[in-house]
């Protein structure tokens, strides 16, 4: 009998509380951000693959699909962005449409996230995509993008482990093709090396992989209001004072993070530690003239040092170090800063 009592006077005591804390939660009922580019699934010979696009406003298509013969005869320049970690392309919405706006909505964006790391109908439970594969995705999106405007030239804008992306196809696509390719905060070499590899992941891969994968898919769970309320928590206990305003994030990753998603993304970084090992000299100095490197202060992806290291071995190297406080994962609260600096970059190379 005590025992009943008791667990009558717990649910009783419980009930004001779960009270409280759902009205509480009522501000989080409404969606925190609505997304403001096109976004669709097609269909490459490596897989699927989601897309990101803003279209500029001139630009013109014939009813099936193929350049008009207005454009076809002029150079386009089309703006191309490869994710970082994680390979989730709506996470940089924000960004990109900024940048759209801040180069006066005169080139097109396309965007381009990870295989396995997006949500789509009959989705494997194990997507094994590996960063030769992303590579190859990479390589066949530039493939279908120039058989659609033969004319068309990329400027590419990479994220983090983005970089090492670009850097591996710049072999593999004509050079004409290739104006410039900005990488920020990039992730190109000693990954095993790097603070983020030594202080987080020192549980051995499995089951590492299921561990924080099944985490994940207990959150996929969780009510949309509840999410947003622990991602909202998250990112202003984790990251302190932000400037600019993080909904996006935290609306978005309510709908990433699931088992799925996780497990393509820890799969990816684990067959990274096999590959990105020593600097790529050769293929670095060999286009030098067409690539910039963005190296964060406070990075534990691609330390400061990194850039020092590089600075002193190969001079000829356009890098630079971050003066605005930015951190690797930019898009959290740093959209608006690194838009800007990038419209600037972008316009002074095409001597706007």
């Amino acid at each position: 009998m005590i025992q009943l009592n008791t667990f009558v006077y717990l649910i009783l005591g419980l009930i004001p509380l779960i009270y409280i804390a759902n009205q509480y939660l009522i501000k989080f009922n409404q969606p925190f951000y609505k997304l403001q580019a096109r976004y669709k699934i097609i269909d490459l010979p490596c897989g699927k693959t989601e897309i990101l696009k803003i279209k500029k406003e001139n630009e013109e298509y014939t009813p099936n699909n193929t350049p008009s013969i207005k454009n076809i005869s002029k150079k386009d320049v089309k703006i191309v962005f490869f994710t970082g970690h994680r390979g989730y392309i709506k996470f940089y919405d924000k960004f990109l449409h900024k940048l759209y706006n801040l180069l006066g909505q005169k080139y097109t964006i396309c965007g381009i996230g990870q295989l396995g790391q997006f949500n789509y109908k009959n989705k494997p439970l194990h997507n094994k995509y590996t960063i030769q594969d992303q590579i190859e995705q990479k390589k066949q999106f530039l493939e279908h993008l120039i058989k659609k405007k033969p004319n068309v030239q990329f400027i590419i804008v990479t994220h983090s482990i983005g970089s090492y992306i670009a850097l591996n196809i710049l072999d593999k696509i004509p050079p004409i093709h290739i104006l410039y390719v900005f990488n920020l905060f990039p992730v190109i070499e000693r990954i095993g090396q790097t603070p983020y590899v030594k202080s987080h992941l020192k549980m051995p891969f499995f089951p590492f992989i299921y561990i924080m994968s099944f985490f994940f898919a207990i959150y996929s769970f969780f009510p949309q209001k509840l999410k947003r309320f622990i991602g909202n928590l998250y990112v202003s206990l984790s990251l302190g004072d932000i400037k600019e305003k993080y909904n996006d994030l935290v609306e978005i990753g309510t709908e990433y993070f699931n088992y799925r998603n996780f497990y393509s993304m820890l799969y990816m970084i684990a067959s990274e530690y096999d590959t990105i090992n020593e600097r790529q000299y050769e293929l670095m100095s060999k286009y030098a003239d067409k690539t910039m490197y963005y190296y964060g202060v406070d990075d534990d992806w691609c330390p400061q040092y990194y850039y020092f290291d590089l600075k002193n071995e190969m001079p000829h190297i356009n890098a630079q170090l971050d003066e605005k406080g930015i951190l690797h994962a930019f898009v959290i609260g740093a959209s608006q800063t690194q838009a800007q600096l990038l419209t600037q970059w972008i316009k002074r190379e095409l001597n706007l």
